[in-house]
């Protein structure tokens, strides 16, 4: 069978967004090295999980954390 009479080939497949980062790609997307990205996980509750040997970082989990941070670095309304 021909891929190119197919309709289902006719386009890529969408894009599915990851639900966990591995270190190097957290430590990309906060933009930080993956040093500092230990760092914060031993010691300012950097949300992690492990899976046997793999160590990943749920995006929610990161998202709400950085949200928590960057709310803790406000100054005081007035």
């Amino acid at each position: 069978m021909s891929t190119k009479s197919n309709p289902l080939f006719k386009s890529p497949p969408p894009a599915i967004a990851p639900l966990a980062l591995r270190p190097r790609d957290a430590a990309a997307a906060l933009g930080v090295s993956e040093r500092l990205l230990l760092d914060w996980r031993k010691s300012h509750g950097l949300p992690f999980v492990r899976l046997g040997e793999t160590v990943l970082h749920p995006v929610e989990e990161l998202r709400a954390w950085l949200r928590a941070k960057s709310l803790d670095l406000e100054p005081p309304s007035p």
